[in-house]
This record gives C-alpha cells, sequence and structure tokens, in this order.
C-alpha cells in the first residue's frame, strides 16, 4: 500500500480524489478502454492506461493543493484531455463536487516565451509531485531536468492576472434540450463570426488540429474545411429542437475545443448558446450504438432542411437509407438533463493550470 504525505488541510481532497470514478464498470466501453484505444497509435497498452489514470488523479491533487499554476505530463494530459470531453463527469462533478470551483484547462500558444515558461512549471510541477507522493514515475513523467533553473524563470515572469471565472454564475439553472426558442438567424451571426484561431498564436487552433490528426492523414487545408463543418454542427446543436450527433471527424475538432475551456464553457457556452451545451461520450453498447446511428441521420436532415444543400460526404459521409431513424428515435423516452454548471458557484480566482 502506497504511503502518501498529504498534510491534514489536503486530506479530505485527496480522499475525495481517491473515490472519484473515473470508469463506469458497466459501460462496454469505458473511460479507460476508450483512452487506451485513442492513444494505441502512440504504443499504449490498456496496463499503461490505467497507470496514466491513477497519475492523472495525483495531478488532480496537485492542481488543488499545490496553491500555484502546475501543468501535467504529456500522457497525464491526454488523461486530462478525455476527462474534459466527459463534460458532466469534470463539471458537474469533478469540479462542482470535489474542488467546488472551475478548474480550466489553457493549451499553449506555442511561442518560445510559453514553452520556456511551461518548462519551467513543469520541473517545479515535480518537485511539487515529490512532496506528496515521492519520486514521479519516470515512465508517465520522465525525469527532472536539472538544467532547468525554474525557480529563476518563475521568479522573473511578470505577475500574471487573476482570472475570474464567470462559468458558475452566469445563468439561472436551464434545461440541457434545445428549444424552439432559439434566434436561429442571431445565432448564426454569432457562430459564423466565431474565432477558433488566436491570429497572433504561432500554434493556433487549425494547426494544433491538424497535427493531432497527422495519424490520420489529415492536411491542414482539410482541416480548416472540418473547423467551417464544425461551426455548422454548432449552430444544429443550438437551433435543432432535438439531439444531434457529429461525424467522427466534426467531434475531434468538438473535442479539441473543449480542451479550450475558457474559449468553449465561457465564451461559446455562456456568451453564443447562453446555455451549457454538455459532450457526452457513447458508452459503447448495443442500444448506445443504434440510438446514435438514428441520431446521426436525424442531424443530416436537420443539416439539409437548414443549410439548404446535403452536408459534405468526404466529411459527413452519406445517409444510410436503411436506417429507420423515425421509428427507433419514437420509441425513446425524452430525458432532461437540467444542468448545474451555471450556478453552483459565485465568481472565484481561478487557479492557473494549463498546457
Amino acid at each position: 500500500m502506497n504511503v502518501f504525505n498529504i498534510p491534514p488541510e489536503h486530506q479530505s481532497l485527496w480522499e475525495k480524489l481517491q473515490s472519484f470514478q473515473l470508469d463506469n464498470p458497466a459501460a462496454p466501453f469505458s473511460f479507460s478502454r476508450r483512452l487506451a484505444k485513442r492513444q494505441k497509435h502512440k504504443g499504449w497498452t490498456y496496463e499503461y492506461a490505467l497507470t496514466v489514470m491513477e497519475e492523472y488523479r495525483k495531478f488532480l491533487f496537485l492542481l488543488g493543493a499545490a496553491g500555484h499554476m502546475v501543468t501535467p505530463s504529456i500522457a497525464v494530459d491526454e488523461a486530462w484531455h478525455q476527462h474534459l470531453l466527459y463534460t458532466h463527469s469534470y463539471w458537474e462533478v469533478l469540479c462542482a463536487k470535489v474542488f467546488k470551483r472551475p478548474m480550466h484547462h489553457f493549451p499553449g500558444d506555442g511561442s518560445n516565451e510559453d514553452q520556456e515558461k511551461f518548462a519551467a512549471v513543469y520541473e517545479r510541477t515535480l518537485a511539487d509531485y515529490q512532496k506528496f507522493f515521492g519520486t514521479p514515475l519516470e515512465s508517465v513523467w520522465g525525469k527532472p531536468n536539472p538544467r532547468i533553473d525554474w525557480r529563476r524563470i518563475l521568479a522573473n515572469l511578470p505577475p500574471g492576472k487573476s482570472l475570474r471565472s464567470e462559468l458558475f454564475h452566469l445563468f439561472p439553472s436551464l434545461p440541457e434540450t434545445t428549444n424552439g426558442a432559439t434566434d436561429r438567424k442571431w445565432l448564426w451571426e454569432q457562430l459564423r463570426d466565431f474565432p477558433f484561431d488566436n491570429a497572433n498564436a504561432p500554434y493556433p487552433f487549425s494547426r494544433r488540429l491538424a497535427k493531432r490528426q497527422g495519424h490520420n492523414q489529415w492536411t491542414y487545408e482539410y482541416t480548416l474545411e472540418v473547423i467551417e463543418e464544425y461551426r455548422k454542427f454548432l449552430f444544429l446543436l443550438g437551433a435543432a429542437e432535438h439531439m444531434v450527433t457529429p461525424p467522427t471527424s466534426i467531434d475531434e475538432a468538438w473535442h479539441l475545443h473543449l480542451i479550450y475551456t475558457h474559449s468553449y464553457w465561457e465564451v461559446l457556452c455562456a456568451k453564443v448558446f447562453k446555455r451549457p451545451m454538455h459532450h457526452f461520450p457513447g458508452d459503447g453498447g448495443e442500444d448506445d450504438q443504434k440510438k446514435f446511428a438514428a441520431v446521426y441521420e436525424r442531424t443530416l436532415n436537420y443539416y439539409e432542411h437548414f443549410f439548404g444543400t446535403s452536408a459534405p460526404e468526404h466529411i459527413w459521409g452519406k445517409p444510410n437509407q436503411g436506417i429507420d431513424w423515425r421509428g427507433m428515435l419514437s420509441g425513446l423516452t425524452p430525458g432532461s438533463l437540467r444542468s448545474r454548471i451555471f450556478h453552483l458557484f459565485p465568481a472565484q480566482p481561478q487557479d492557473e493550470a494549463e498546457h
């Protein structure tokens, strides 16, 4: 049994994180299986994925207990990215009930200054880990780099502004499902001009998406097309009166946007949709797959209805005429998830955590 050096003032946080459930044992395609599969091209085994998840749990502790900015290893960051896709688990359980404050994730911009800062923050994070948990597991965290004088680098950084998150007090509790009251013309105008890319960043959203999908042979030009189709999917998400679901390529754009937590939650959801838009990964069960197949066909139908043309096949694929989506969906019991994400907390200073 591991004996860690958890001080009394942080014992409650550690106990909550130890009992926090990332995996649903009843799901055919659980969090751990999904993580191993998503990282298979990097040589991850299922056993390694389980190890990374436990190190992610320790990182979450550092995020709440360190008292300053921390940053994860590449492997742990992949677990963090995936957890951000489980939006209800991350925001309404982990942040709301465990941390009791929002924990944002800010991808770096790729500049030289940014990389130097994160190299220093990473070394300090390893020192924090050592203090609480002992020597970091090298297969997940790598080795400390003694050539980086992180104390000097961080001491010379200009003081950062305190980001006061508005995420938890902007809205009253609202139904998660969309409704016909959306002003669709205004919504499209907002989405048409929504800035996914930061023009001043050496490594903006579009370049990051293209690189992350390099193993799928995405070109930069194809990536830009996917981003524009993601924009249209977001419109359907807000304007359609029922659940919609994206194709795989657009889902990858959605996944990436979800790790830009401030952009997604505090700009897109708060200022454009004016309500939370959750993302629920499927559980891999047969019923789940049938439901999403039907929802997908209905989504293609909505696309043609609103945009006056069929969805481009090289991104959305072809409709499956063999699926009676109307019949399948008519048998589903409508659910209404009332999200608490926007009214649980007063505004608080946001702990800094980036990668």
